[in-house]
């Protein structure tokens, strides 16, 4: 069997190449034979990988949310999904807190090594991009874009809860329809909408499970007045506990803008497409790689 090692070089400050080369160490002792795979280029990422997939039984991904869409991106472009091991190495690794993978590379490669896999499921927009853990878009969408790293150091979650504050105070939402599987289009006047591929975001549960669907939550009809569950999320993540929340578990969503701006998705923490974007839940899409003791 051959295991590609795919991550990132410009990401993870450097600290992935370090990963890697521990990864293919620890494979290599345990007798399997690896593949080093890394782009210099992020445009290009995609494309390397949908050539190598045909050629690898199995693909280990060191990286955060970001690095994992590219590869199952690949994945879902080709329609070929392989066996995944994850060692999360990302500013942001929801899709790994939520399947308990373990931080600690030595410790992930013996998950990898001990062979359990499940099959789980992601989503994908109609140019076949993965949406591994969520898709966002709205006012509070934003707000990563808005905050320095510097004060996100230094703040922490109050730097986010200011800058929804200043969100709040320019009284701005996006005009979407939204039809949701075989439903009638609905508009709403969208503060933020998260999409998510799991009940969890983030390691917190902030719904019931749902297998095999979408967790679609909109954040609409916000007036100032009326701003305690917009701050809520921007503070806690969550966005239960609102009748200011509308929530759904779709298998396909239509989403089309109806304001004059344009209307940017963010995927797994990085910029996405502009609306209108047609998507659909691949249930247990993915063979991954997870602890014995895994639900």
């Amino acid at each position: 069997m051959m295991y590609g090692i795919f991550y990132n070089e410009t990401a993870g400050g450097g600290s992935n190449a370090d990963k890697a080369h521990r990864v293919e160490l620890l494979m290599q002792q345990a007798g399997r034979a690896t593949e080093t795979i890394t782009v210099a280029k992020k445009d290009q990422v995609v494309a390397t990988l949908r050539r190598k997939l045909h050629h690898l039984d199995d693909l280990i991904v060191i990286g955060g949310d970001g690095t994992l869409n590219a590869a199952i991106s690949a994945m879902t472009e080709e329609q070929l999904a392989i066996p995944l091991g994850i060692i999360p190495g990302g500013t942001i690794n929801n899709f790994a807190t939520r399947w308990g993978l373990p931080e600690d590379v030595d410790e992930a490669v013996q998950v990898i090594l001990a062979g359990r896999k499940i099959r789980v499921g992601i989503g994908e927009t109609q140019t076949h991009r993965a949406i591994v853990s969520s898709l966002t878009f709205g006012n509070l969408a934003d707000i990563s874009n808005d905050v320095r790293q510097k004060d996100k150091q230094r703040l922490g979650k109050l730097v986010y809860l200011k800058t929804a504050l200043q969100q709040v105070g320019r009284h701005h939402s996006y005009q979407v329809q939204i039809t949701m599987d075989h439903h009638k289009p609905r508009r709403y006047n969208t503060w933020f909408a998260m999409l998510t591929t799991t009940a969890d975001v983030g390691g917190h549960r902030y719904t019931d499970p749902t297998p095999n669907r979408f967790h679609f939550s909109i954040l609409h009809n916000i007036h100032l007045k009326q701003v305690v569950p917009y701050l809520y999320f921007a503070w806690t993540g969550r966005l239960d506990h609102s009748k200011s929340i509308t929530y759904a578990t779709p298998r396909q969503v239509l989403l089309v803008g109806k304001s004059t701006e344009t209307i940017t998705t963010h995927i797994d923490g990085d910029r996405g497409p502009e609306l209108p974007l047609k998507l659909q839940f691949l249930p247990r899409f993915l063979p991954l790689y997870v602890p014995i003791n895994n639900e």
